[in-house]
């Protein structure tokens, strides 16, 4: 019994050495999809949705099992749809993706949708990914929200309400429904801001051309976009008149050449800022690639996160003081402030959660800077944790959930206490209604504490099973059985009996 006895035990901790491993093995393997897509359409047009699933798995992308896209086909019609895709009925999608060469790291599916009428649009993703070996099946799933806007029913006002030089005089004096001016500056004026004013709040303008000036004619082109799409456009040609002292000397001066400077700016929040055309000026992202890209005519230097399906770009203010990263959408004039940050060599973002949830029990939700940037946080109640903050991350593995974040250490862990409450207050429906959902949504030490955990709970199972029957069984001594029937008044030791040890006999 007891050789039996040893082998349960060695083939229990066997088992569990192999269960931290496999947890360990996938739990460090990246598996995700990626749904990018705009956030706002308007009706009429054609959009791109692209499925970008993606692993870092030894071996590869082996197949991509019970995959399928639903999106709300009361707003949007599948035009266009990829090779490894097949439509199945209105409103859903089954990919069928099967790579032929090992070491492929995943795939893009490119979709197209005609979108029909205003609402909210939705697109999920779900399905099984399994590495090329067939050693991992792994659950993955993304959903996209998309605005769509009845451009028709909008206000069409893309008119100026006034336009503001940092030198020189506009001619004529400006008026809304004048488009062209002309400025003339001496040669010592060197920089014309040109700040315009909508007349509709809620237009988007854009300036081509650059505040730097070159001898000679410079073109500046505001663009002005109305809520509804129409687009009106204002013309200043600025006059820098020549060096007077290099024309007497006969001397040409060396800028009467184009300046190398920043050719395009944007409007942030009603601010100018000034894209960056030269990434070798900063330093760029992990994870992004310098690439080129058209925006609003002009071919611009993009970051692109292949990975993530992200384009952004770097702009700073009209002084030049303060930069920024923005998120590009790929609809001209519209930017989103690239909220990320850096800590233990590994790359966060600031996201917002699809539904954004009251605060629970023991927490407060409050608008603050963190990082230098103004995001919506959850506080705890609890003045002694004043130097935590909660918010909604996407980690470096592209799993999204809520986080705290130790202002004080500038550390960052998962928020479990936080996701319990908030698990609590909504029925238990947060990540997961059950333990297998629980269990994939912890982090590597959770799921290796869980598993060593439960490993351990059932070698105490096994050994107070093992212990127990051993106990309950004939003894022989002397090649005679005895029974010793003072048992009955000596009580059992638990204790002993976990440590291995053995009981008295007379």
């Amino acid at each position: 019994m007891l050789k039996v006895s040893k082998k349960i035990i060695t083939l229990l901790v066997i088992v569990c050495v192999l269960l931290q491993t496999f947890v360990l093995t996938a739990s460090a393997a990246v598996a995700k999809v990626t749904l990018n897509a705009p956030t706002q359409a308007n009706v009429g047009d054609t959009i791109t949705v692209k499925a970008i699933i993606y692993t870092d798995v030894s071996g590869g992308l082996g197949s991509v099992e019970d995959g399928y896209l639903t999106y709300s086909s009361s707003l949007l019609k599948l035009t266009s749809y990829g090779g490894e895709t097949t439509p199945d009925g209105a409103g859903r999608v089954i990919f069928d993706i099967q790579p032929d060469n090992k070491g492929s790291t995943g795939v893009t599916i490119t979709l197209k949708f005609k979108v029909l009428k205003a609402g909210t649009a939705s697109i999920k993703f779900s399905g099984f990914l399994v590495d090329w070996n067939e050693t991992m099946r792994k659950s993955i799933s993304a959903s996209k929200s998309i605005t769509i806007i009845d451009k028709s029913k909008l206000p069409k006002d893309a008119n100026l309400k006034a336009i503001k030089l940092s030198a020189g005089t506009l001619s004529p004096a400006f008026s809304a429904s004048t488009t062209s001016y002309s400025v003339k500056v001496p040669y010592s004026t060197t920089k014309v801001v040109v700040t315009p004013t909508l007349s509709d709040s809620k237009a988007k303008w854009s300036i081509s051309g650059s505040s730097s000036l070159k001898v000679g004619t410079n073109t500046r082109v505001i663009t002005v976009t109305a809520q509804n799409g129409s687009t009106k456009k204002y013309t200043i040609k600025i006059t820098r008149e020549p060096d007077p002292d290099a024309s007497s000397s006969g001397i040409t001066s060396s800028e009467d050449t184009e300046p190398k400077v920043n050719p395009y700016e944007i409007s942030v929040n009603g601010e100018m800022w000034i894209l960056l055309n030269d990434y070798s000026l900063i330093t760029v992202p992990a994870g992004f690639s310098v690439d080129k890209q058209i925006i609003n005519g002009i071919e611009m230097p993009v970051l692109v996160d292949k990975k993530n399906g992200r384009t952004v770009v770097y702009a700073t203010n009209e002084a030049d003081t303060v930069g920024a990263y923005y998120i590009y959408t790929g609809e001209d004039n519209e930017y989103i402030e690239y909220k990320f940050f850096v800590t233990d060599s590994n790359t966060y973002v600031i996201v917002e959660p699809e539904n954004v949830p009251t605060a629970p029990n023991g927490f407060k939700y409050k608008v603050t800077e963190v990082m230098g940037y103004e995001i919506g946080v959850y506080e705890y109640t609890d003045s002694a944790y004043s130097d935590y903050v909660i918010f909604f991350v996407e980690s470096p593995t592209g799993e999204k959930n809520y986080y705290r974040y130790d202002r004080k250490e500038a550390t960052i862990q998962r928020a479990t206490d936080f996701i319990l409450a908030l698990e609590k207050q909504t029925g238990g429906k947060t990540n997961g209604s059950n333990i297998i959902d629980k269990f994939t949504n912890l982090d590597t030490t959770e799921k290796v504490i869980a598993c060593s955990a439960a490993a351990l709970i059932l070698l105490i199972i096994a050994l107070i099973i093992v212990n127990i029957v051993k106990l309950s069984s004939p003894k022989k001594k002397n090649n005679e059985a005895l029974i010793n029937m003072d048992d009955e008044a000596e009580p059992l030791n638990f204790e002993g009996i976990l440590n291995g040890e053995k009981r008295d006999e007379e």
